[in-house]
């Protein structure tokens, strides 16, 4: 996801981390590369549990864990003979007030409970109420805003843990705002990773980096998290002896948020339904869903220049 308050540049390189907790919270970790001419914000929309408050996000200081991400990538090899000789490191505000503000590692970070509540934030780190507006699903979320100190370069992992209303879905905020504009479709540069329980005892023995399960659509790691990942420094985000499961997005998509079910078998990646799409908890959900998106996105082509990649296979 890739909302920003100003106009960017550039921004490539996106990964995401999603997990969700048996006491009804998600982790969330984020990072990017971009280039920005002005001072700028990123704005995380994120389905918190209502009513929204000011201290419902508890936000995680993964600055002594820059390479948070490029571990995760650790556990997906390419298969190799050497591998197994490799050593492992293991409803409206009334309140006028400004925002508290957090200081996480590079980061000035703030969430704002509703839309309304971003006439307490700087001006210039807010996106046109205009823009949202566009976008009603999000008339009811809460919104993680995040002051980028310097114009350029790789950001260290944006982390939170907040109280989800999805407690059976995995959020992926990947909707793009760059210029101000709701753009129906958008250039995808994703890397989704996500825990679940459910997969783990579901999929079958690694195959290789670029292999999807077809029992979740996701590559799987080798190992558990344990193996590849240092944990210790992870902040608790990371289950040590959970898989972690992959999913690459690059190219030409719809300008949606992604949802992944917990449970739904064959069919796990859901887009949101901003647009129009049902996300569903069952297969015969899914399945519809499925159907939907597909007729659309049919229609959407005969009116685009440049075909989307295939999503489900």
């Amino acid at each position: 996801m890739c909302c920003f308050a100003q106009r960017v540049t550039n921004v490539a390189n996106t990964r995401i981390f999603g997990r969700l907790t048996d006491q009804g919270s998600q982790y969330l970790v984020y990072q990017m590369d971009y280039q920005s001419a002005v001072p700028n914000a990123m704005i995380l929309p994120i389905p918190v549990q209502l009513p929204a408050t000011e201290d419902q996000v508890q936000f995680l200081n993964l600055e002594d864990y820059a390479t948070f991400f490029d571990d995760l990538e650790l556990g997906f090899p390419f298969l190799r003979e050497s591998w197994a000789k490799t050593t492992m490191a293991p409803s409206r505000s009334i309140d006028s007030a400004p925002l508290k503000v957090h200081s996480v590692g590079s980061f000035v970070a703030s969430f704002v409970p509703t839309v309304d509540d971003f006439d307490r934030l700087d001006s210039q780190f807010v996106i046109p109420r205009s823009s949202w507006e566009k976008i009603p699903r999000y008339n009811d979320y809460g919104f993680a805003v995040f002051q980028l100190k310097s114009l350029l370069g790789r950001i260290h992992p944006i982390a939170m843990e907040f109280p989800t209303r999805m407690t059976d879905r995995v959020f992926f905020p990947t909707v793009h705002i760059h210029d101000g504009e709701v753009h129906s479709h958008e250039q995808f540069d994703h890397k989704l990773y996500l825990q679940n329980d459910l997969w783990d005892s579901r999929v079958s023995k690694y195959r290789g980096p670029d292999k999807r399960d077809p029992s979740t659509g996701f590559v799987r790691s080798q190992k558990d998290a344990k193996y590849f990942v240092q944990c210790n420094r992870a902040l608790n985000i990371l289950s040590p002896d959970a898989l972690v499961h992959r999913r690459t997005l690059r190219g030409y998509f719809g300008n949606q948020d992604w949802i992944v079910p917990q449970g739904v078998a064959a069919l796990p990646l859901i887009q949101s339904n901003w647009l129009g799409y049902a996300a569903g908890t069952s297969v015969a959900a899914g399945m519809l869903a499925w159907l939907f998106w597909r007729r659309n996105r049919v229609r959407a082509e005969r009116q685009t220049p440049s075909p989307e990649p295939e999503i489900f296979r």
